[in-house]
């Protein structure tokens, strides 16, 4: 059959002749209902409003890439700089969270925009699973799709015969809603092809239903299908033209999401990576030589290609808990222990620093020298800085105040990095129309 339709043999050429059956009209009609989504609750918009304000912010942003290993906390500390209180991406949890590239920036009235990819990357997608050595990241792309997650154990002919199904967007054979149906994957598809490629989300009052809407998209069965993403947030700190941008971690077992990390950093000029206690992890380091970044931050502030980096030690609150309990003093607060611990994590994140920029520039100390005194290191207590905000008595904060947490000097930092230094460029916290403490200082 495949070779009458002109779709080549095997699986993918069955359903790239079913697809050309289905163009001319010779198979069924395409289901041209707009797509619920997986979270009916959160309002769905044909475009955000494009107030004086938002479209400022539309202009070419001064970009800040988060990078670090997977699970390290990139997700918790953009949510901890953008909101007071908890933010807009999905945190905590198993393994990793963040299987795109998101983009965060400011925007008056919260919302979720997303991108889907053309029904041909499902076909190429069945043509990889059709060859005699499917490639992984094929494998995994579709786990994640049909079982919820890339490190799943779902067969080669489960994996075929799924992605079938949902091509021709059939019923499931049990006759039942399956969880592919209850993620809303059809749906995207079936919106996909009727033309509709892109979405807008926004936050109207249910916060619960909207963070469904961005974990599902970023993380999600949904996130193989999706090519872009941005998440729209009024946050003070974003400002006019501050963007972050949440890279997919590191370091995992057969990562298919390393190279849309090196994408982002072979043009960054700022970098924030965010490490734990043990400092610099190799992945990490291997990326941003990789991608160049290192190369650009050695070339010094006159190179007209320079990169800045910055990088956050997070997840030092048990091994202050663990001083606490080692060395109990009545007076002496958390915080104290906090400020201890932190002299020892930034020496020992300055001395692998050292040794990784020397290893690239050996026998020019002065380079060395300059580089490690621009590199800003700054521990963070992220989930500390939430917890001050949310007042919940059963998970006190344990810091008494913002400045404890490092936060407010992590935003500060970044605001003078993104701009290279300039006092230009970004609206100074405090002279922003709306009256919010979210992100201000």
């Amino acid at each position: 059959m495949g070779n009458r339709d002109g779709g080549g043999s095997g699986f993918a050429g069955r359903l790239r002749g079913w697809l050309k059956r289905m163009a001319a009209g010779k198979t069924g009609v395409p289901d041209v209902t707009p797509p619920p989504g997986p979270a009916a609750p959160a309002a769905v918009c044909p475009r955000p409003p494009r107030s004086a304000r938002t479209a400022a912010a539309l202009e070419p942003p001064n970009v800040v890439v988060l990078l670090g290993r997977a699970g390290v906390g990139k997700s918790t500390l953009l949510n901890a700089l953008v909101e007071d209180g908890l933010g807009p991406l999905p945190q905590g949890g198993v393994g990793p969270l963040t299987a795109l590239t998101i983009r965060v920036r400011f925007a008056e009235r919260p919302h979720l925009r997303v991108r889907y990819r053309p029904l041909n990357h499902l076909v190429d997608l069945a043509g990889q699973l059709d060859s005699e050595n499917p490639d992984t990241a094929a494998v995994q792309t579709a786990r994640h799709l049909f079982a919820g997650s890339p490190y799943g154990s779902t067969t080669l002919a489960g994996l075929r015969s799924e992605l079938s199904l949902l091509l021709a967007s059939r019923e499931p054979r049990s006759g039942t809603e399956s969880p592919l149906e209850v993620d809303g994957v059809p749906e995207v598809v079936r919106a996909v092809r009727a033309g509709r490629m892109t979405r807008h989300i926004h936050l109207d009052g249910n916060r619960a239903a909207f963070q469904r809407e961005v974990w599902a998209h970023t993380a999600g069965r949904i996130s193989p299908l999706v090519s872009e993403i941005e998440v729209g947030w009024n946050s003070p700190f974003l400002g006019e033209g501050l963007w972050l941008v949440d890279a997919p971690g590191t370091g995992v077992a057969n990562d298919r999401y390393v190279e849309a990390s090196r994408v982002q950093l072979r043009t960054a000029r700022s970098a924030l990576l965010v490490v734990d206690r043990s400092g610099l992890d190799d992945a990490s380091a291997a990326l941003m030589r990789e991608s160049g970044f290192m190369q650009r931050l050695l070339a010094g502030p006159l190179s007209g290609d320079h990169a800045r980096l910055a990088i956050a030690i997070s997840n030092l609150d048990q091994p202050v808990s663990d001083l606490v309990r080692s060395q109990p003093d009545p007076s002496r607060r958390w915080s104290d222990h906090f400020r201890e611990i932190q002299s020892a994590a930034i020496r020992v994140v300055r001395g692998q620093l050292a040794s990784e920029i020397g290893g690239l520039a050996p026998g020019k100390p002065e380079t060395v020298s300059t580089t490690l005194q621009a590199a800003k290191i700054i521990p963070v207590l992220a989930l500390e800085h939430q917890r001050l905000h949310e007042t919940d008595p059963d998970d006190p904060a344990r810091v008494s105040g913002p400045e404890d947490s490092n936060i407010p000097a992590l935003r500060r930092h970044l605001r003078i990095m993104a701009t290279g230094g300039e006092a230009t460029g970004l609206r100074p916290p405090g002279q922003h129309h709306r009256s919010t403490s979210a992100g201000s200082e």
